[in-house]
Formats: structure tokens, C-alpha cells, sequence
């Protein structure tokens, strides 16, 4: 799958390519998804593949927004494709590998 980030302070975008069964997300450089910033958490939120569908869990100290809805520290809600993910600065969306996107012709 693919991250897209992108960084409201900056106006910079990202993309990474990342596995499709479990991604972290923080601040520490052992996570597949380095977000640089003093509100993001070192471990700050993780993308599980479980039983057919994706969750996120909140692991920082703050919680995450996730198409407009707060999730609490320590908590968990279903994420699909496209679904905004806001952690601090950062808005991040779990999308499809683009040759999965782009219908063969």
C-alpha cells in the first residue's frame, strides 16, 4: 500500500510505499512512517490488517482524527482507503499501490 503525507506547516507532500499488514506511524525513525514534529508522538499511531479490513490504534500521547472523527489514546477505528488521518501537522491517506488504482486499459 501507499501513504500519502501531507504537512499543513510546509505544503510538502510525500508519498511512501509501505507493507500492507502493519504500519507505525511517529516520530522515531524505526517507524515505516516518519513524521518530523514536536506533536507527533515517537510511536504515535499504527495500521493493523486484521479479519478483511484495516484499523488504526492510537498509541501517543495524543489521540488521532480520522475522517473527522476523534480517536481517543489507546483507541481503535476502522480506516479505508482515502480516509484522512490527522495527526498533528499532518494529514496522511492510506490508498491502494497505484497499479492497483489504474485500471488496465
Amino acid at each position: 500500500m501507499e501513504i500519502w503525507i501531507y504537512n499543513h506547516y510546509t505544503d510538502e507532500r510525500e508519498t511512501l510505499k509501505v507493507p500492507d499488514d502493519c504500519v507505525r506511524i511517529g516520530r522515531d525513525e524505526d517507524n515505516e512512517a516518519t513524521l518530523r514534529s514536536p506533536f507527533v508522538s515517537l510511536k504515535h499511531a499504527r495500521i493493523v490488517f486484521e479479519n478483511g479490513s484495516y484499523a488504526i490504534e492510537s498509541l501517543g500521547l495524543n489521540g488521532i482524527v480520522v475522517a473527522n472523527k476523534l480517536i481517543p489514546v489507546r483507541g481503535r477505528a476502522k480506516v479505508d482507503y482515502g480516509d484522512e488521518i490527522r495527526i498533528g501537522e499532518f494529514s496522511l491517506y492510506m490508498m491502494q499501490p497505484s497499479a492497483k488504482r489504474v485500471a488496465p486499459i
